[in-house]
């Protein structure tokens, strides 16, 4: 939800905004399009109610008068079907299309679809794509190394890939940087691919519950309360 201070966004802006998308201004349109998809308020109060349907509507226009940044939204929009028809073959040419612009983010998108699809294989080759380009896919392609989707079973780079994360924290999500400390401190907990320690395990266990909302790693911490082996 975009919520904002009249005095850094106001209703002439949005007015200003919505008269330049309806003469066809493309990154109107798709600035638009954003407010509609997850409603727009300013100072508390609700301006525009989220409409998925004219967010499609507003995107695809967006794209069709050359917006760039519309074009994945607008794939992202035809792979589900969600508030229009679905259209995967689309979807993926504008991915593809995406990726000869340079945009790492058709590369990312066009792995997810492939794993849909349990098209692994594929989906391993995009994910991989996508990391050269730049979108720092390594929760992705470590997850395939370790369980060996679209791969062969290799635990030792997927903990290469783990231990990445943490050392690249700020390019990741919350999610991604709690979930390679997750597994980390499993992996030391097992000790067969990394020597069993629990003192690591407990930090790395802290660190994926510092939210206090990673029910898995809060279990293990529970187990682990009442332990005294630092080893």
């Amino acid at each position: 939800m975009y919520r904002y201070k009249s005095k850094r966004f106001s209703l002439k802006d949005l007015e200003e905004i919505m008269h330049k998308s309806q003469h066809g201004d493309s990154d109107s349109q798709y600035l638009l399009a954003n407010y509609y998809d997850d409603a727009l308020w300013i100072d508390e109060e609700p301006i525009l109610q989220q409409d998925k349907k004219e967010a499609f509507d507003l995107t695809e226009a967006a794209y069709r008068n050359g917006s760039k940044q519309a074009m994945i939204s607008y794939a992202n929009y035809l792979s589900v079907g969600y508030a229009c028809d679905k259209n995967e073959a689309l979807a993926k040419k504008l991915y593809k299309e995406a990726i000869k612009a340079n945009d790492c983010l058709g590369a990312f998108n066009l792995a997810r679809l492939y794993t849909t699809n349990g098209k692994y294989k594929k989906a391993f080759e995009f994910y991989h794509l996508a990391d050269n380009m730049g979108k720092y896919c390594a929760l992705e392609i470590g997850t395939c190394y370790y369980y060996g989707i679209g791969t062969k079973q290799d635990i030792k780079r997927a903990i290469c890939y783990y231990k990445s994360i943490l050392r690249l924290e700020k390019y990741y999500s919350a999610y991604e940087f709690e979930e390679a400390n997750y597994i980390l401190a499993k992996l030391y907990l097992e000790g067969i691919h990394l020597p069993r320690s629990l003192s690591k395990a407990r930090k790395l266990l802290n660190m994926a519950n510092i939210d206090r909302d990673h029910r898995s790693a809060q279990n293990i911490q529970a187990m682990l309360k009442n332990s005294h082996n630092s080893y």
